[in-house]
């Protein structure tokens, strides 16, 4: 199967689309809006004021992998407050029980910047990796822990930031999948979980890579990279496969956990939406992780780094490898 068809089952299977008039939590539709990859005015909320879009969000911690896939850093949350989850991996604080209320894209900067919780005033609105971090690709609807998150809709929860080309249009987390996703006009309501901790957006100008002529290490997340990516495209199992067995740089190179993929995507990059100068010629498409994909049977989940949105494809499909360690 060709790479456009990847993507094309990547869109349905973790958007889950339907038709006729749109409800608050739907999945998105396209819509129309200013395109001005210029004005990067989106959003990091900091009480009610905001950060330029053009701050780099970047996972400033190990990247959380789910428990029991035998992953490094195994997610770990302190539940021990009835208002607060404490992710120990992270550091950062979650809003634990999130208000049935729909907001636009403006009004969950203002809510998140206004809470009052835990006697805390710092609460904000999640960076789309933020958001990234909590969501469950084992479950689904909802794609979150029940026991750390009870009663988590299985609608579209926003995330802080806007898309490089078009500002009216907003990064989510759609929480029925899992999928990480960019293309939810501004104006249209959706859930919100707010966060507390440690920022995770920066200077552009502050390189979180260390790179060699084969590899890039992540200074924060603590994974290494192959620099390049595979010159020839694998089925699902042979991606594995296929990163299991190189050898170079003392060996132990996997197929990266789709949440671990995630902390590749640049928001402020387009086409592709990664750091092309650590990255160079990274194709604008999809990319396979080694976390398997609940429905429909037979599915894994990537990453396509056209914009930088997560779903999920037919393992017989052939699609591009990048390994990690």
């Amino acid at each position: 199967m060709r790479l456009a068809a990847i993507l094309l089952a990547a869109v349905a299977l973790s958007s889950g689309c339907r038709a006729g008039k749109a409800q608050p939590g739907d999945p998105p539709a396209a819509s129309s809006g200013k395109r001005d990859a210029a004005a990067l005015e989106a959003t990091v909320s900091g009480r009610s004021s905001e950060v330029p879009k053009a701050l780099r969000c970047h996972a400033a911690w190990p990247m959380p992998n789910l428990s029991g896939s035998g992953l490094p850093h195994p997610q770990s949350y302190d539940t021990s407050d009835p208002d607060v989850v404490l992710d120990r991996v992270t550091g950062l604080s979650w809003q634990r029980v999130v208000m049935t209320s729909v907001y636009n894209h403006r009004q969950a900067i203002d809510y998140c910047g206004g809470l009052t919780l835990a006697g805390r005033h710092d609460w904000r609105l999640p960076a789309i990796i933020e958001l990234a971090s909590i969501s469950d690709t084992s479950r689904a609807d909802p794609a979150a822990d029940p026991v750390v998150f009870p009663n988590t809709s299985s609608l579209a929860f926003w995330s802080s930031q806007t898309d490089i080309t078009n500002t009216g249009l907003g990064w989510y987390v759609f929480f029925k999948t899992g999928g990480v996703h960019v293309g939810d006009d501004v104006t249209r309501f959706r859930r919100v979980r707010c966060v507390r901790g440690p920022a995770s957006c920066t200077d552009p100008e502050v390189n979180p890579y260390s790179v060699t002529e084969d590899s890039v290490h992540d200074d924060r997340t603590g994974l290494t990279w192959q620099r390049a990516f595979a010159h020839d495209n694998y089925v699902w199992q042979d991606a594995k496969t296929f990163c299991s067995k190189i050898t170079s740089n003392g060996g132990g190179w996997r197929l990266p956990s789709v949440r671990e993929l995630l902390t590749l995507v640049d928001v402020t990059r387009f086409e592709p939406s990664i750091d092309s100068s650590a990255f160079p010629n990274t194709p604008i498409e999809f990319f396979w992780s080694s976390s398997p994909s609940l429905a429909p049977a037979g599915t894994a989940w990537g990453v396509n780094f056209t914009r930088g949105s997560s779903g999920a494809a037919v393992v017989t499909s052939q699609a591009h490898v990048r390994c990690v360690r």
